[in-house]
C-alpha cells in the first residue's frame, strides 16, 4: 500500500500519511497540532476531526471509538484521529486556531488563513 493524502480544512493544506499510520500520527509527523492528552489510545477525544469526505470510504469505528462516540454524542462525521487507519485519500477538518500553527512542509512557512 502506498501513501494516503489528507486535505486539511480550514488550513487548506495537503499532507501525506504513510501506510499503517493513523490520521493523528500523520498530523503530528507534519507538526500539525491536533491536540491529545491520552497518548493516542482513544480515551480523551481531544484529537477529534470532522471528516468531510464520504464516510463510506473510511473503516468503521472500532469498539473503543464507538464507546466514545456514544458517551459524547459525536456526529457520524466526527472521528478520533488516533483511531482512524485510512486506506484512501481523505478531506478532514480540524477545529479552532490550530490551522494558524500549521506549517507548509514544502516551503517551510506558515500558511495564511
Amino acid at each position: 500500500m502506498g501513501r494516503i493524502a489528507f486535505y486539511i480544512e480550514p488550513a487548506q493544506i495537503l499532507i501525506e500519511a504513510k501506510a499503517g499510520e493513523t490520521v493523528q500520527e500523520a498530523l503530528l509527523r507534519h507538526k500539525i497540532d491536533i491536540g491529545f492528552s491520552c497518548g493516542g489510545v482513544g480515551t480523551c477525544t481531544t484529537c477529534l476531526v470532522k471528516v468531510v469526505s464520504d464516510l463510506n470510504l473510511l473503516p468503521e469505528r472500532n469498539e473503543l471509538e464507538l464507546e466514545r462516540a456514544a458517551e459524547r454524542g459525536l456526529a457520524l462525521n466526527e472521528r478520533l484521529s488516533c483511531q482512524i487507519y485510512p486506506h484512501v485519500n481523505l478531506k478532514i477538518e480540524i477545529d479552532g486556531p490550530r490551522e494558524s500553527d500549521v506549517h507548509d512542509q514544502r516551503r517551510g512557512r506558515k500558511l495564511s488563513k
